[in-house]
């Protein structure tokens, strides 16, 4: 159980670290052929997107400080590690649902033919920024 809790949480990671884009470039949103009121509504979903995530991670620190006090002592309680393992998971998956749902919404406003113009985009950006390094 708690290795398959890890595996979880290390897809989950991967997960956002591939969709995690933020949309505060807007020379990217305008390359994309967005206009201003699109525009406009990307960054008010943005933003309550950013409360979503920064409430989530706070509370994932915080299960993962417990976590770390409680794998200090020899023999743990494993019931109470999978406890916070789970609680830490639970606020894992309200961010990434939060992120899902951002890119749905995302895709409402600006339709599909702009999502794949900054899809692209956006992994241009990401390829030169990683041939870069």
């Amino acid at each position: 159980m708690f290795r398959k809790s890890i595996i979880a949480v290390i897809f989950l990671l991967l997960g956002s670290l591939l969709w995690g884009q933020t949309f505060d470039n807007l020379q990217l949103l305008r390359r994309a052929g967005l206009d201003e009121g699109e525009i406009d509504k990307l960054i008010e979903l943005n933003g309550a997107y950013d409360l979503v995530k920064r409430e989530a991670v706070v509370e994932q620190n915080f299960y993962k400080a417990q976590l770390e006090r409680l794998l200090l002592k020899t023999d743990p309680d494993m019931d109470e590690v999978e406890e916070v393992l789970k609680n830490s998971l639970e606020w894992k998956l309200k961010e990434t649902m939060a992120d899902i749902s951002r890119r749905v919404e995302i895709r409402k406003i600006i339709g599909e033919e702009k999502w794949v113009r900054l899809i692209r985009a956006i992994s241009e950006i990401r390829q030169r920024n990683a041939e870069s390094q």
